[in-house]
């Protein structure tokens, strides 16, 4: 879940290349990460519903639900090329994923949890790992490469150009017009809504930093069961004026639940409410 979001975020500075420069503007500019640099990656999503279930004969049960689910890594850049870094040094300081439900806690050890690994870019989109890889484990280590380059990609369009404070975009709009582009949402996945607003700068451990608010609404189904989803997020994007990297992305907002499963031959009504957010953060080690 945690992938799919942040690609959303990746490609929406792109569209404000088409805003005419105005009185007021912050100028981004871009910097690779560097060979020896060591940052803090550091993600955390949690969801909280009240779930109501409808059996055939009218019946209904009412259940809370919690999840949570960490990732806070320490990424060590050991070398580069053109396309950017090409082998780092990755330790999983936290990867948990945890469930509440009926009031009983569960979790779900994740075998990276602890874990350092080397990584080396290979050809196309493969990852080479010391020690090797498999099963589970390549799973989470396969798009590391991919998504430390979203990071900086977020605004990589926005070297030397300056951003109008106060301007906006229809990213609904947009995303109707193709401009978005493939692959920039989970599939199944839809955004009904977004605006992405530059309100000015703010210092962050010591850095100048553009602030981003958004507003945006994306709505999803499940083919599986036919339960449709939709969240409604508000919240901010910062960005380093002078790396050009996303330093903080932090969203929070309603998310409603409704469709039916069948479990034994037994179709139930499902509704549910209740909240989500995530926070994901970019930090030199240390600070």
């Amino acid at each position: 879940m945690i992938r799919p979001v942040v690609a959303i975020f990746a490609v929406l500075t792109t569209l404000l290349l088409a805003v005419p420069a105005l009185a007021g503007d912050v100028a981004f500019h871009q910097q690779p990460f560097p060979v020896g640099g060591v940052m803090d990656h550091d993600t955390t999503m949690q969801m909280a519903v009240d779930m109501k279930m409808v059996m055939p004969d009218g019946q209904a049960m009412n259940m809370a639900m919690k999840m949570k689910n960490v990732e806070d890594k320490r990424i060590e850049i050991l070398e580069a090329d053109g396309s950017g870094p090409s082998k780092m040094k990755l330790t999983y300081e936290d990867r948990s994923e945890s469930m509440e439900m009926f009031g009983t806690p569960q979790s779900q050890p994740n075998p990276v949890n602890g874990q350092t690994y080397v990584l080396t870019r290979g050809l196309g989109s493969t990852v080479e790992s010391e020690p090797a890889a498999t099963g589970a484990v390549l799973e989470e280590v396969r798009d590391e490469f991919d998504d430390l380059a979203n990071l900086r990609s977020f605004v990589s369009n926005l070297q030397s150009t300056k951003v109008p404070v106060g301007e906006e975009v229809d990213l609904a709009m947009l995303m109707k017009a193709g401009l978005l582009g493939g692959g920039s949402m989970a599939p199944g996945v839809d955004l009904e809504k977004g605006v992405m607003k530059l309100t000015g700068t703010r210092k962050v451990d010591g850095e100048e930093c553009g602030v981003f608010s958004v507003e945006m609404v994306m709505k999803g189904t499940d083919p599986a069961t036919n339960m449709v989803m939709t969240m409604e997020m508000n919240g901010e994007i910062l960005v380093s004026v002078d790396k050009g990297w996303l330093r903080k992305m932090e969203f929070a907002g309603p998310v409603t639940m409704s469709g039916s499963t069948t479990e034994g031959g037994v179709t139930m009504n499902m509704e549910a409410t209740g909240t989500f957010s995530i926070v994901t953060t970019l930090k030199d080690a240390g600070k």
